[in-house]
């Protein structure tokens, strides 16, 4: 992700997506397994039981995170380029491929 982004402003995208990840992960993500292990208690109050199946109904967040980072990574080299002010001209054989700067 670093590599997307201009030099001047790596540090800042840093910096951003170290608040965004630690504001769910700190904030958020705790606020919903209370949420949910309340609602899984119902009116006799939270015990280990609900906490537990609120923590499994949350689980799977780890999975999708994954599966949208394997995606990402099939586009990574075209974002790169793409970064750096190349594209592809399509008007050129396979075999003559080239990368040009866009002007």
């Amino acid at each position: 992700m670093q590599n997307l982004a201009p030099p001047r402003m790596r540090a800042m995208f840093t910096a951003w997506s170290l608040v965004v990840g630690n504001v769910f992960n700190l904030i958020i993500a705790p606020q919903g397994v209370g949420l949910l292990s309340d609602w899984f208690a119902g009116g006799h109050g939270a015990d280990a039981a609900s906490l537990r199946l609120a923590l499994l109904v949350l689980a799977p967040s780890g999975f999708w995170a994954a599966c949208h980072f394997c995606m990402a990574s099939r586009t990574v080299v075209a974002d790169q380029k793409r970064a750096i002010g190349c594209v592809y001209r399509a008007n050129h054989p396979p075999s003559t491929t080239r990368f040009e700067p866009v002007m």
